[in-house]
């Protein structure tokens, strides 16, 4: 059945160089980035399947910064404050199995969403999640697998690394390369735009 195969949704290649001076806060990558579905995981009749692999393609020592951050256990109900959080961020439960693109737009552009702003929308629960966050160190080729609803984000370079790339300018990029997995059975919500693969080919 296509539920026991495996589909890929989408996938991205992201780099943080030594000037980067922004980044995505905690977030998960559903609503806005890589939805299989609008609906959010607080209900039972939900789809919650699905997994993020995060693969390094450079080393990132966690005292370099420029990697990734994950909140512990943030995907499940153990998590007192992931509903706040969805809240916060201005998640959507009412868009069901998806909406036209031209309401998409709207609702981007009402800066109602913010899938990335949850310092600045509840900074109390960012506070929180900063206190038990687990942080990594990566070899090339290292790859961590991820629930798609699990809490995460990069962390940014220190400058202990700024100043090593002054002296090795050949290497200043930290790349790494994402992609989403789901059964068989899912697809992208009505609505939902996204980009070609980098993987595809002309």
């Amino acid at each position: 059945e296509n539920s026991e195969n495996l589909r890929l949704l989408r996938d991205v290649f992201l780099a943080k160089g030594p000037e980067s001076t922004s980044s995505c806060g905690w977030h998960v990558d559903d609503q806005m980035f890589w939805p299989a579905t609008y609906q959010l995981p607080n209900q039972p009749m939900v789809d919650q399947t699905g997994i993020n692999a995060w693969i390094a393609l450079d080393d990132m020592p966690v005292n370099n910064g420029g990697s990734l951050a994950v909140a512990p256990a943030s995907h499940s109900d153990s998590v007192s404050w992931r509903n706040d959080a969805y809240a916060a961020l201005g998640f959507d439960d009412t868009f069901g199995d998806g909406i036209s693109k031209d309401e998409l737009f709207r609702v981007i552009k009402s800066g109602k969403v913010d899938t990335c702003g949850l310092e600045r929308m509840a900074p109390r629960i960012h506070q929180q999640i900063e206190k038990t966050k687990k942080e990594f160190s990566f070899k090339q080729g290292d790859i961590i697998f991820m629930n798609r609803w699990l809490f995460h984000r990069s962390t940014d370079v220190t400058e202990k690394r700024k100043a090593a790339v002054k002296v090795v300018e050949d290497n200043a990029l930290l790349k790494r390369y994402s992609l989403r997995y789901v059964t068989g059975s899912s697809s992208l919500p009505r609505g939902f735009m996204t980009e070609l693969s980098v993987l595809g080919t002309n």
